[in-house]
């Protein structure tokens, strides 16, 4: 049984709620799109809309000579910008620059961007910027928590429209392979770069579990075991569980 997005990136909320008093974002953050909930104390959970008023956003970002374009607007930008429009982030990021699964990835997908080794020998984005007016074309290197946090502070100022006032505290998911080093990048994207406030980490399934517990506990009985399939099939990979 798949818990439907919404579903899910409310359960991250409820996973934190008894932490926090003020506005607080669950982020749903996928390999193709990303999708958050805003809870706002005394009010109900509402899907945080982008500004094409759509409750999901292209995971992707295009790096502009004077701009940046996210979402939609990034993937029209695409062939303009095609070396400094990023996409699909999950599939590389703390992943190290030697690693099987890069070479695979750069050979069974078409990539227009550069990757090159960042100093502590991970992928990272060779970037060079357009020239703009009689300034010269500026080279440089991003690592893979720049970029996430720049979609992560698009979010952050979507839900902060739509909440009217500052959002600090946020749950993410993560997808379960994810390593300990994997998850200290995406916090460090989050909290040194985003200025967001991580309370959890949480695995798509494991929100998915929650979901469905607080949906079904009605009929749930309590002196009797229920296992339950979670099969969760997204834009990167298929995770199962049972629960």
């Amino acid at each position: 049984m798949k818990a439907l997005p919404q579903q899910k990136i409310i359960a991250l909320v409820l996973l934190a709620l008894s932490y926090v008093q003020a506005n607080i974002i669950g982020l749903d953050f996928g390999s193709n799109y990303m999708k958050a909930t805003l809870v706002k104390p005394g009010q109900p959970f509402s899907i945080v809309e982008n500004t094409a008023s759509k409750r999901k956003t292209e995971t992707m970002i295009t790096i502009g000579a004077d701009n940046r374009l996210y979402g939609a607007d990034s993937f029209l930008e695409s062939a303009k910008y095609p070396k400094t429009t990023f996409s699909e982030i999950q599939r590389v990021f703390g992943q190290k620059f030697d690693a099987d699964l890069v070479a695979k990835f750069k050979e069974e997908r078409y990539v227009t961007n550069e990757f090159v080794s960042d100093e502590r020998g991970y992928v990272g984005w060779k970037v060079t910027r357009p020239a703009l007016g009689d300034e010269e074309a500026e080279e440089q290197i991003l690592y893979n928590e720049e970029v996430m946090a720049m979609l992560l502070g698009y979010v952050k100022m979507l839900a902060e429209k739509q909440a009217g006032g500052a959002v600090r505290d946020c749950v993410i998911t993560i997808p379960s392979w994810f390593t300990y080093a994997q998850r200290l990048m995406v916090k460090d994207a989050a909290e040194g770069l985003a200025g967001l406030n991580v309370l959890q980490l949480v695995h798509e399934n494991t929100a998915a579990a929650t979901m469905f517990a607080i949906d079904h506990r009605a009929k749930i009985e309590p002196e009797k075991n229920l296992t339950v399939l979670f099969y969760n099939m997204g834009g990167m990979d298929t995770e199962v569980m049972i629960a």
